[in-house]
Parts: structure tokens; sequence; C-alpha cells
């Protein structure tokens, strides 16, 4: 995706991805994909939050079964983005990503091979609803749009946060 289908599809829905510096072509590929990876999480995190009684009714030991296959796919993101930050390092390295990448791949661990705190760990993914926002907001200062351009200034408006309060305070 990172290297075919984000260059292809930004250049067709995106007017001003031509005139992108170049060397920041990267960072939005890699913005492209984990916008991607939050969205489809961050349905998984509320699915489960909503409607997965198991995980609900015992936090600790609920049957994690989507829980675990949410938690793998966000892993299999952190380990694709550790190694797209080893290879472009000069470009996008961080030592601080590289930090989290491995703490949460750590955290993540135990839920996947013990199957413990699965609705912790669901609530803990659902703050990658925020990455399409954060993102975004990168895409129009890349392709130098005017403060408050369109969703760049979604973040306050006050029916977002309502609803992201909201989904995140719900109790079963």
């Amino acid at each position: 995706m990172f290297v075919l289908a984000s260059p292809l599809l930004t250049a067709l829905f995106c007017q001003g991805y031509g005139n992108v510096v170049p060397a920041k072509h990267t960072e939005w590929n890699s913005r492209l994909v984990s916008t991607v990876h939050a969205l489809i999480v961050g349905t998984f995190c509320l699915y489960i939050l909503w409607f997965d009684d198991a995980v609900n009714k015992d936090p600790v030991w609920g049957e994690p079964r989507l829980v675990k296959l949410n938690v793998a796919i966000t892993c299999g993101y952190l380990v694709y983005d550790l190694l797209l930050l080893a290879r472009y390092w000069k470009t996008m390295g961080d030592g601080f990503f590289v930090c989290h990448h491995i703490a949460a791949l750590y955290a993540y661990g135990f839920v996947l091979s013990r199957g413990v705190l699965p609705y912790f760990a669901n609530f803990r993914l659902l703050s990658e609803l925020s990455t399409p926002f954060v993102n975004q907001r990168w895409f129009f200062e890349a392709l130098s749009a005017p403060p408050n351009t369109g969703w760049s200034s979604l973040h306050r408006h006050p029916v977002v946060i309502t609803l992201t309060e909201r989904a995140q305070h719900h109790c079963p």
C-alpha cells in the first residue's frame, strides 16, 4: 500500500500532491497508511465497545477474540512502521516513535499471549480515532493550505468533540 496504492490514490484524489516537496512524499504515504490503519482499528474498537458483551462484562478476563484480532492488526502495523522508520530514518526517523512502538508491542503482547485486560487494550486503541484528524491536518500543511481549511478544523467542532467523548465514556 505504501509503495503503490498511496501515491496512485493520492495523485488521483488530491491535485496538489504533485506540488508537495518530494522529500515529504515518504511521510505523506506513511500517514495515509496510518490513517487507513486507524480507521480499521477504530471501527473495530467501537464495535467491541458497544456490542462485545463478554469483554464488557469482564474487563480483565473476558473472551478477547475480537480484541486479539484488533491488537494483532495493530501489532502488524507497528512492526511495519518500525521497518519503515528504519528504512527512511533520514527523512522520518524519530527515537520517540521507536520507543513508543516497542512499548506498545510489549504491552499488546500480553493481550495476545495471555488474553488479559482486553477491555483496557481496546479502550487504549480507541485513541487511534484521532489519527485521521492529526494526519489530515498534516496533509493540509504539506499542501500549504490556509488554516481552518476543510477537515483540518473539524477537530474543534463541538459535535465531533461531543461524539468522541460519548464514544470513549460509553459504559455497557
